[in-house]
């Protein structure tokens, strides 16, 4: 058994990365263009009723190249080739050479000594703000280009402190007002959920939902 939810919500509530603050307001003041759009949404379209969905799969083969093999040319994490895949789908899109999303993560960092909420039921999530930026001299068309990219996708990843945690807690929690001030990425949220084939296999007694 791990703590409960109460107990994490109370920590949570008092702590205040302040050391972080600087770091979050130097990626937010960083000026990126917004994707384009066909035409404004309007307030009534502007709803899930309008929404499509678009389900893409990998082959078995592509899925564990991608887990099990890729890591290897550059020690990266499954989120540096991710990031990095979608920062050159938006390039070759848009031609823009800065990208800002929405990341969300699985909000169960190691912040406090004694606390573990490692196997605590419930969703516990961050949402915080990734800045992705190549220098207006790069292109996907040298060969040296992927590994540019993954290589500083791969260091912004490692400089975000505590996996991004602190940027809700300075924002919402403590309402910092630097923070509250800059602009918000809404144009793509980014969610990784992980492996399940790992966590349901047999007769799982908690199966995963549909939506997931």
């Amino acid at each position: 058994k791990t703590h409960g939810v109460d107990v994490w919500a109370q920590r949570l509530a008092a702590h205040r990365p302040e050391e972080e603050r600087s770091y979050w307001i130097s990626r937010l003041s960083s000026p990126v263009p917004p994707l384009p759009v066909d035409g404004p949404v309007l307030p009534a379209e502007d709803c899930y009723g309008a929404s499509e969905q678009v389900h893409i799969e990998l082959s078995a083969a592509l899925t564990h190249a991608l887990l099990n093999d890729c890591h290897h040319a550059y020690c990266t994490r499954i989120n540096d080739l991710l990031m990095s895949s979608l920062f050159l789908a938006v390039f070759k899109w848009t031609g823009q050479h800065a990208l800002r999303i929405s990341l969300e993560g699985h909000g169960r960092e190691a912040l406090f000594e004694g606390i573990d909420v490692s196997q605590t039921v419930g969703w516990f999530t961050s949402l915080f703000p990734l800045t992705l930026q190549m220098s207006s001299s790069w292109s996907a068309d040298r060969a040296d280009s992927l590994q540019a990219l993954i290589r500083s996708v791969k260091e912004e990843l490692r400089t975000m402190p505590n996996n991004g945690i602190g940027y809700g807690l300075l924002r919402h929690l403590a309402r910092d007002e630097a923070l509250r001030t800059l602009d918000e990425p809404t144009d793509l949220l980014f969610n990784y959920l992980g492996q399940f084939d790992s966590v349901f296999h047999g007769a799982p007694s908690f199966p995963s939902a549909s939506e997931h």
